[in-house]
């Protein structure tokens, strides 16, 4: 794979913390660059894991929910035109939406928003793992998946913290079918 760039000339990087097995090596920056185009995103389960890791590892609630709060803050601004009745999750108790696209290679991309700071961290941890990946891949993912990434009892609303997750959940899962029909039945 990586012998079509080992006739260019750049410096060798050593990319030891790179999170690809076939990256730990010492490459140029040019078959770096090849590696990770060609290597397949992760799955959404595996992302999830990821997430529960992430989570288990900080033992004090408080500790979970400003991790929450620091997914929150890297999910892109959703424009305001895409926050339509259409795009709104139902069950949750703050108002949360969501939009879905299939790009030109087949992929699912995910916006999200809410009003509520703590949804709109759930909502950047699931478009988190969730975007780019294939329909079927999404549709893969359970609501148990979601089971062990808990933000734990900080003032109650527990229920409606895990409501949150498995709505937005369903509604990645609902509009993937959707927007997949909508790009099977648009084909010439």
């Amino acid at each position: 794979m990586l012998s079509s760039v080992a006739s260019v000339r750049t410096p060798a990087v050593n990319f030891s913390t790179a999170s690809d097995s076939r990256c730990r090596m010492r490459f140029s920056s040019a078959e770096v660059v090849k590696c990770f185009r060609d290597a397949n995103p992760p799955s959404p389960r595996v992302k999830l894991q990821r997430l529960v890791n992430e989570f288990k590892a900080r033992e004090e609630p408080i500790e979970r929910v400003k991790l929450l709060l620091d997914y929150s803050t890297r999910l892109p601004p959703m424009p305001e035109s895409s926050k339509v009745p259409a795009n709104r999750v139902r069950g949750c108790t703050a108002e949360v939406w969501l939009a879905a696209r299939v790009d030109e290679s087949g992929r699912m991309r995910f916006e999200a928003d809410s009003d509520s700071v703590m949804a709109r961290g759930f909502c950047g941890c699931l478009v988190w793992a969730m975007d780019g990946a294939a329909a079927a891949e999404v549709a893969a993912v359970r609501a148990e998946d979601l089971a062990e990434v808990s933000v734990g009892s900080v003032g109650g609303g527990v229920d409606s913290r895990v409501n949150t997750w498995t709505n937005v959940l369903f509604a990645m899962q609902k509009k993937s079918r959707e927007v997949t029909v909508e790009k099977s039945d648009s084909r010439p």
